[in-house]
């Protein structure tokens, strides 16, 4: 009998078609884990923006999901026009001092040189 496959989430297999995921952390040079309430608190200050925004166009937000997992915050934009405006809206706002940057998949943060031994087996 073969292995049971693990379940699959929403996230990850709507992820593999998304080329527009956005990833939320802290500081805007390197990718810093953000906690739970404070990405919650990010994403309400967000909308209340949004809602606020005095345009005359309709605004371009197209998202399958917004979620927070492992330290960050996923945003599963649809286009790249929501991938813009989020990531121009969250480089805006600032939450008790803390900046906050919406990475898009591939981009990097400032590379830092990881160096670690492994035990003789």
């Amino acid at each position: 009998m073969a292995p049971k496959a693990a379940p699959k989430s929403y996230v990850t297999a709507v992820s593999q078609n998304l080329p527009h995921q956005l990833s939320v952390h802290l500081g805007t040079e390197e990718r810093t884990f953000v906690d739970e309430a404070t990405f919650t608190t990010l994403m309400e200050e967000m909308e209340k923006r949004t809602l606020a925004a005095d345009t005359k166009e309709v605004l371009p937000i197209q998202c399958a999901y917004t979620c927070w997992a492992g330290g960050q915050g996923l945003l599963g934009c649809l286009n790249q026009a929501t991938a813009d405006y989020i990531s121009q809206t969250i480089a805006g706002i600032k939450i008790d001092g803390k900046s906050f940057k919406a990475w898009c998949r591939g981009e990097q943060g400032r590379l830092t040189r990881v160096t670690f031994y492994t035990p003789r087996s």
